[in-house]
């Protein structure tokens, strides 16, 4: 009765009745007010009755933490919970009111019902800018179809977790042809999913032209040679990937030299590399030393695990030293005695933008030390040596005072980065105060460094305030806390 119409021969004209005193403004459905969570918990259960579904313990929980201390919901974190098509088609009511950073859905025995229920959702309310989706083997190509649709038209997401997937040779192409078009994925997690040969061949025409990916990760896929030879290729078209990820896969020498001779060939792109137990040994490294010689963006490079010793560490000795980027190097368990610490100990004393060094699981003894000792008194930019030589038992004074001496080195060091810093800072801010415009320092905010920057920062304050009470052999560990290191 709110409305009448009327016709004519013209046309058509809609007229209002006069006692309308009021309208109601659209409701936002995809960001919830801090006061309306317990609606959207009340709303969850209630359609969990209708659905005649059991709710899952762990997002009501997650619900009513968020409805009694008021903060945003950083995670909706279902990971282990058992999902099906109806649990699925529950979430609704809480993917369209709330908005979070990360949906995890790992480990969920998703079927393809419940899988495109909520792909579906993901794309239409747009809650999350990152989806993990890790060991669910039961995802078939209509799972794949619809995450694939959902790559393509939501363009917030920006982080992908497929590890341990149904992919294959059928899916596959799917990911790929997504790619190809440019998503906005930046990172993307591939892990154990058997990717040698076709798959791999796929994954790189994907990413050939691709500019958005920045982080890839391709650990335990079982590559061979052959896969380093077409990720080599990859390398040399692709200048956007910084991060390579390739550990504990079979590459062996010959695929070490193909990615070598690729990063040789890029010089620019590439900013870390992780090639952590891959069969590698010494007879790949000269190739390794002239793209490190030839790379400017280069910065860290994990060759943990691999049998590369004393001989290894003489042949990159050159590369490292010509070398202006690189910055962490991981050589821990590459079989590494007192003859290859005393050459590393040269490469310290003379290198200039190194600063962090991990050896740890090596046979150095004391004379190794105490050579990496008296490199690391004149060298003021390397911020952390690692060692566990600790660990082993029937130590003497003598090396407890050279860790000791390490660890007050790794101190001084980091107090210098800080003062840098500081001076740097300062500097910005009076040049940016006498030309009149805004500061500069902005990129020096936490917020937009880095994570390695963040951590080398907290860390640094850290020892500050207990550079008695914990040795660095424990604190080292923050470094390695983003899986790259």
């Amino acid at each position: 009765d709110a409305v009448e119409g009327t016709e004519n021969k013209v046309g058509k004209s809609v007229r209002f009745k006069d006692d309308i005193a009021e309208y109601m403004e659209p409701v936002s459905v995809t960001i919830a007010k801090e006061e309306d969570y317990g609606n959207v918990l009340e709303s969850y259960l209630s359609l969990c009755t209708k659905l005649r579904v059991k709710p899952c313990r762990k997002l009501v929980d997650q619900l009513e933490g968020l409805h009694n201390s008021t903060l945003r919901l950083d995670t909706i974190d279902l990971k282990g919970t058992k999902l099906d098509a109806a649990h699925c088609e529950a979430l609704e009511s809480v993917l369209r009111a709330l908005q979070a950073q990360t949906l995890n859905i790992e480990q969920t025995q998703l079927d393809d019902d419940g899988a495109i229920s909520l792909f579906e959702m993901v794309e239409y309310y747009e809650p999350v800018t990152r989806l993990i989706v890790a060991n669910n083997i039961r995802l078939g190509v209509r799972a794949w179809l619809a995450l694939a649709r959902l790559l393509k038209r939501f363009h917030r997401l920006e982080y992908l977790d497929v590890r341990r997937t149904s992919l294959d040779e059928s899916t596959m192409p799917l990911l790929c042809r997504v790619l190809k078009l440019n998503c906005t994925l930046r990172v993307l997690h591939l892990e154990d999913n058997h990717l040698s040969g076709i798959l791999i061949r796929n994954l790189v025409w994907g990413l050939r032209t691709n500019t958005m990916l920045q982080d890839l990760f391709l650990g335990h896929n079982r590559l061979t040679p052959e896969d380093a030879k077409l990720i080599g290729s990859l390398l040399i078209t692709n200048h956007t990937i910084r991060l390579l990820d390739l550990r504990n896969n079979r590459l062996q020498d010959t695929g070490m030299i193909f990615l070598a001779s690729a990063l040789e060939e890029q010089q620019a792109g590439l900013h870390l590399i992780t090639v952590w137990s891959n069969q590698i040994t010494a007879s790949s490294m000269p190739a390794l030393s002239r793209a490190l010689a030839f790379h400017t963006t280069l910065e860290g490079v994990n060759l943990g695990s691999n049998a590369i010793g004393n001989k290894g560490i003489e042949c990159l000795k050159e590369g490292l030293l010509s070398s202006r980027s690189i910055a962490r190097l991981v050589m821990a368990s590459c079989t590494i005695t007192n003859e290859g610490a005393v050459v590393m100990a040269e490469i310290i004393g003379d290198h200039t933008t190194l600063i962090h060094l991990d050896l740890r699981e090596n046979n150095i003894t004391l004379a190794g030390v105490l050579a990496l000792k008296c490199a690391y008194a004149i060298n003021q930019k390397l911020l952390r040596l690692h060692l566990d030589v600790m660990k082993k038992p029937n130590h003497d004074p003598l090396m407890e005072q050279l860790l000791t001496d390490i660890e007050q080195y790794s101190v001084r060091n980091l107090e210098l980065h800080k003062k840098s810093d500081q001076i740097l800072a300062e500097n910005l801010q009076k040049q940016a105060e006498s030309s009149g415009t805004e500061s500069t320092t902005s990129v020096l905010k936490p917020s937009e460094q880095t994570l390695q920057e963040q951590v080398d920062y907290q860390l640094a304050l850290k020892l500050q305030q207990k550079e008695q009470q914990h040795s660095i052999h424990a604190n080292v560990r923050l470094f390695f806390s983003d899986g790259i290191f």
